[in-house]
This record gives structure tokens, C-alpha cells and sequence, in this order.
């Protein structure tokens, strides 16, 4: 799993090719945090994802009649 925090650049410039020169604030906000999960260990889970979601290339990497 994978502690996420979305963050907000507001930047203040004139130009587009100033842009990496230009002032900006960073704001945070802790309501906006969230956990997710980015790769199940479990093979049975997989393979279960793999078949109820609609994404034929996955299913193959993970088919248990092979």
C-alpha cells in the first residue's frame, strides 16, 4: 500500500517560457489524503482482479489453466 498526498502549485508567471523561473506556493490539504493499494501479493487475488476486470493481456499473465 501507498500513503498519497495530493498537493495544489498555484504559479504566477507572465509567460510560458518564464514558467520554471517563476514564484509559486504550494498548499496541502490533509482532508485530501488517501491510501491505496498498488500491487496485491496474493495470486488468487490477481488472478480474481484479472477476471473481473475487462483486461484481456492481463488475464493471460495470470491464467491458471496453463
Amino acid at each position: 500500500m501507498q500513503k498519497y498526498q495530493p498537493r495544489f502549485h498555484l504559479v504566477r508567471a507572465s509567460d510560458v517560457i518564464n514558467l520554471p523561473y517563476s514564484t509559486f506556493r504550494t498548499y496541502v490539504f490533509r482532508e485530501t489524503e488517501f491510501i491505496a493499494v498498488t500491487a496485491y501479493q496474493n495470486e488468487k487475488v490477481v488472478w480474481l482482479l484479472c477476471v473481473v476486470l475487462p483486461i484481456n493481456s492481463l488475464k493471460k499473465l495470470f491464467d491458471p489453466v496453463r
